[in-house]
């Protein structure tokens, strides 16, 4: 758990050191062409046919280059900044409670079932915080390119049924369905694990958010320049004002803010489908269910 830490922070740490080493290339580049700027500028024109205008005019766009690459910088250095926030308050109450029940355990005179009952509790806050750093983890390497993903032809109906069989344990625990309906299988550009991880989010959020009992739908449409998957629930519905949103790191839908989640599980599967050329778009209606439109570049 540790380890996972360490590693979002050098990630972070070295997105950070890269944007403070290009704001120093562009103070000295600023500081040479503080009295040229406006001179070049002004007689681009007029300089153009010579070697020396040539050379201003390449000049003046690397200047504008670095210009708008340090709006860029400190923009995204408000992204990291909102990135450590966030991060902060999703660890915040896990770890409160990991330690509360580790000092709750060390009373002596504590009963056996309550005992129990709070190792239970410290095993289920443990989870939550591993199953959070392996996200993290995996969605900041998948950002800075630091994993092989590599994407290739390969068939569509394995990787739905290795997303499938990755759920069945928490289909048995709500004694729920999962329906793949019949379909011709084809090749697609992705990549197979990567893409099936994808889905299983969907899948695992289908779950969570329907009734014991009910039944998940899959399909398989083809268009013209993607293949189309669509997972379907009956379960509580997302707001239409949170089809975007739901999609950006750490956000929860405005009718499960109150009920377990990290707000990773969307934003992970839509990075993956990103990296490969497709996207992901839901439809949905409240207490009625939700579909994800999964679209795989053919």
């Amino acid at each position: 758990m540790i380890f996972g830490i360490i590693g979002i922070l050098v990630a972070i740490g070295s997105i950070l050191y890269a944007r403070w080493y290009m704001k120093r290339q562009w103070e000295n580049l600023e500081h040479v062409l503080r009295f040229s700027s406006t001179e070049i500028k002004a007689n681009s024109y007029e300089l153009a046919d010579t070697m020396n205008g040539k050379v201003a005019h390449m000049v003046r766009k690397l200047y504008e280059s670095l210009e708008i690459e340090y709006v860029q910088a400190d923009e995204e250095k408000e992204q990291v900044k909102s990135y450590v926030a966030d991060l902060s308050h999703q660890l915040k109450t896990p770890l409160a409670n990991v330690k509360l029940y580790t000092e709750l355990l060390k009373e002596e005179s504590l009963a056996d079932e309550e005992r129990a009952d709070f190792i239970m509790r410290l095993s289920a806050e443990t989870d939550k915080l591993q199953w959070l750093l392996k996200a993290l983890t995996r969605i900041t390497r998948l950002e800075i390119g630091a994993i092989d993903f590599e994407v290739k032809r390969q068939s569509l109906s394995d990787t739905i049924e290795l997303a499938a069989s990755s759920v069945k344990g928490l289909l048995n625990e709500k004694n729920m369905e999962l329906e793949i309906k019949p379909f011709t299988d084809c090749e697609v550009s992705h990549n197979y694990k990567w893409s099936a991880e994808s889905l299983t989010n969907l899948l695992e959020n289908a779950i969570k958010y329907s009734e014991n009992g009910s039944k998940i739908n899959i399909s398989v449409e083809p268009m013209d320049l993607y293949i189309r998957v669509n997972i379907t629930d009956h379960g509580i519905g997302i707001e239409s004002s949170d089809y975007n949103d739901i999609f950006k790191r750490f956000y929860r839908g405005k009718n499960v803010e109150n009920m377990p989640g990290s707000g990773l599980g969307l934003y992970l599967s839509q990075l993956i489908m990103n990296k490969q050329d497709g996207y992901i778009v839901v439809r949905s209606k409240i207490n009625e269910g939700s579909t994800f439109h999964v679209y795989f570049k053919r």
